[in-house]
């Protein structure tokens, strides 16, 4: 007994909802079909859409305008990614100034604290010499 594959049909027509007919298509385009050029797809107003297949290879045009296509998604990614590191990088730097400042008047307040106990020590010195 052998396993043959199981042959695929010339053409294929797909008629529903769009959204489920474009994950269909997906799968049906990665299988070695394309969207036959002389009938194309057809959305209707109520959401539905037509869309014929064949069995074959996208167009070198079509492969062109994919890779380009591609190719930029990756130069917009890189940019969003870019930017996203560099705003990280500027709210990283001022939180850290933040809490560099935060520090000096935290040091500013101990000094001050440990001034006016000195101060304090020093009033009730001298009150206690009065007595």
């Amino acid at each position: 007994m052998t396993n043959a594959t199981p042959k695929k049909p010339v053409s294929i027509q797909l008629i529903g909802p769009a959204f489920p007919i474009w994950d269909e298509l997906a799968v049906h385009l990665r299988n070695g079909y394309v969207i036959q050029p002389d009938l194309g797809i057809e959305l209707g107003h109520n959401g539905n859409a037509i869309v014929n297949l064949i069995l074959g290879n996208p167009s070198t045009a079509a492969i062109e305008r994919a890779n380009g296509s591609n190719e930029l998604a990756q130069q917009q990614e890189q940019a969003a990614f870019d930017r996203a590191v560099k705003e990280e990088a500027k709210r990283l730097a001022e939180q850290a100034a933040r809490d560099a400042l935060e520090q000096r008047i935290a040091a500013i307040k101990a000094d001050q604290a440990k001034a006016i106990r000195e101060l304090e020590r020093a009033t009730a010195a001298e009150i206690a010499k009065l007595q």
